[in-house]
């Protein structure tokens, strides 16, 4: 708990700070706003002004890390000031405790650069930067506020050295009555480790207005890029009878990458894993990342990979890791097969509960509210026609009210029916769960 006399230090600090009214004004009415957007990850915005090139930057931070952490009353002191209301949203106001790590040690890059065209205004606020990925944040603003109301991103790109940069890509970009900027993160993610050889990139999108408007944003990573630190498991685990190899975790700053693999001979396929954490020596528990990516690949393969909250500037010596409610069906019995060309289901299985039903190109399934609650991935993703070829899900929708509905729509042309789709996620579960000691050697 600070004393008096430290909350007396930290307040001359900050009266060094040049505040005027008016903005401390609008930093209010933006808490305001910010607080009806608490699904929202984190907010780099205006880390510069008020901070950084006005005082002793690096002192001030820590003074200030120190305080939010001890002090409630402190942190809602500085929510009122323009700049540091930022910083105490992003340390208090988050649940992915990597995150968190990254601001206390101060593991960010503010970039704060605006380029306006037609009207609109992209502001690239901060980047966050490793191995594994990247964050972006960014937010938009138009002369004419009442365009925010109808505008979307069409699409995101990152390039470096002229070429795309990362694998994929995943933002929230919306509109709420009343907004005055739409403020968003951009999650880039790559499935092998990402080059920094160079740190000259362009964040580059494209709007859905009326001009189409297109704005790139240059910019430069000075600070150097954090290693990924790398960990062998090779450990076999069985849940239920059905084998599971923990092959590799890997940590960098902004997660956790957990690499794992069933057996082929499994009596079930596995799907999915819905739950996981990491608790260290300590008791500290890492869950599940809130938004983002959370998994790619699949079970079937070693190209599972399940992403968990980072602990990389904790420097743990064992953690234990859970893994529990994971998705399974009995092989045989872990696909549906349609004709779309007449409209039929060939096959569906008995534990798929809900009605099947198939257009010219799409798959329509209505199940149950309770279904509904329970899933938290798209059914199918990719099939295979009668020649062996791949078939792709070209988009889907899906809505719960009464019941639960999902319209998935493939990319059919030069294909052959009847197509077969494997059932990637569905929530019928093992009963057990999985808790094993990963030794923490470099």
């Amino acid at each position: 708990m600070m004393n008096m006399y430290q909350q007396e230090q930290y307040m001359k600090q900050l009266d060094t700070i040049a505040v005027p009214g008016l903005e401390i004004e609008q930093a209010i009415l933006e808490g305001q706003h910010r607080a009806e957007k608490e699904k929202r990850i984190v907010r780099l915005q205006k880390l510069k002004k008020g901070l950084i090139g006005i005082t002793a930057t690096a002192c001030l931070i820590l003074a200030l890390l120190v305080g939010i952490r001890v002090s409630p009353v402190f942190a809602s002191t500085l929510s009122q000031i323009p700049v540091v209301s930022e910083l105490v949203a992003l340390i208090a106001g988050n649940k992915d405790k990597g995150l968190q790590d990254i601001v206390d040690n101060e593991y960010y890059e503010v970039i704060d650069q605006t380029v306006t065209e037609n009207g609109l205004s992209l502001t690239l606020k901060g980047v966050i930067a490793d191995e594994s990925g990247m964050i972006i944040y960014y937010s938009v603003t138009a002369e004419e506020p009442e365009v925010l109301k109808g505008l979307s991103v069409n699409r995101v790109r990152i390039y470096k050295d002229e070429k795309e940069f990362g694998d994929g890509y995943g933002s929230s970009f919306f509109y709420r009555e009343g907004d005055v900027a739409i403020e968003d993160e951009i999650d880039v993610h790559s499935n092998e480790k990402l080059d920094y050889s160079s740190k000259q990139f362009a964040f580059n999108v494209t709007f859905s207005d009326e001009h189409e408007t297109v704005i790139t944003i240059p910019f430069e990573l000075k600070q150097p890029i954090a290693i990924t630190k790398s960990h062998s498991i090779a450990k076999e685990v069985v849940v239920n009878g059905q084998k599971i190899w923990l092959d590799e975790l890997n940590i960098s700053p902004l997660r956790a990458e957990l690499k794992l693999h069933a057996d082929k001979n499994n009596s079930m396929r596995l799907l999915a894993v819905r739950s996981l954490e990491l608790i260290d020596e300590m008791g500290e528990q890492w869950g599940a990342i809130n938004n983002g990516i959370t998994a790619t690949g699949t079970f079937d393969e070693k190209g599972y990979s399940l992403y968990i909250q980072s602990n990389y500037f904790r420097d743990p010596k064992q953690l234990t890791l859970r893994l529990g409610e994971i998705e399974a069906l009995p092989r045989g019995e872990d696909y549906i097969e349609v004709d779309f060309e007449q409209q039929k289901v060939l096959y569906q299985p008995s534990l798929i509960e809900g009605d099947i039903s198939v257009t010219n190109d799409s798959i329509i399934y209505i199940g149950t509210v309770e279904i509904g609650e329970l899933t938290q991935g798209n059914m199918f993703a990719s099939g295979v026609d009668a020649k062996g070829e791949m078939v792709y899900r070209g988009f889907g929708t899906m809505h719960s009210g009464e019941e639960y509905y999902t319209h998935d729509q493939f990319e059919l042309e030069g294909f052959t029916n009847p197509i077969r789709l494997p059932i990637v996620s569905y929530p019928n579960f093992l009963p057990d769960s999985i808790e094993v000691e990963i030794p923490l050697t470099e």
